[in-house]
């Protein structure tokens, strides 16, 4: 999960922002329980592809499948509007319901490669971290 920051959000979401020539581009999509906000997603289309980029959810909702109902609308209304790939984001590893509920949705498996880079303060850290780690016992990646 990519933690973004307010500031991406207002550009996209802002209606009178850097965007506004590409009104489309940007999309939030959300399904209530019982009037509440239950789930949302945030939306990226360009070019014929969507991608889901960030996610939301009221777990106190989940036994009204409110998951189940945003993922098929997204598809439903992307392939509608003639976009023709929706990803639907990464399933981390040791996920295999995650995995089966999406291949549920007529998803077919997909690699791709991709890199993160991180500052040197967060490296510094995570190297500090995995030292703690293997003077307590634990494993470090």
């Amino acid at each position: 999960k990519i933690p973004y920051g307010e500031k991406i959000f207002r550009s996209l979401l802002d209606l009178n922002g850097p965007l506004r020539s590409n009104p489309g581009l940007a999309r939030v999509v959300m399904v209530r329980v019982d009037g509440r906000p239950a789930v949302y997603n945030l939306c990226l289309a360009y070019r014929g592809k969507m991608w889901l980029i960030d996610h939301g959810a009221d777990s106190a909702t989940f036994a009204a499948r409110p998951n189940n109902l945003i993922y098929s609308r997204i598809i439903r209304d992307a392939f509608g509007e003639g976009i023709g790939e929706v990803d639907l984001g990464a399933v981390p590893p040791d996920a295999e319901s995650l995995a089966g509920f999406k291949q549920g949705l007529d998803g077919c498996p997909y690699q791709r490669k991709s890199a993160v880079r991180s500052n040197l303060s967060f490296r510094m850290a995570q190297k500090v971290g995995n030292m703690l780690k293997i003077r307590r016992g634990g494993r470090s990646k």
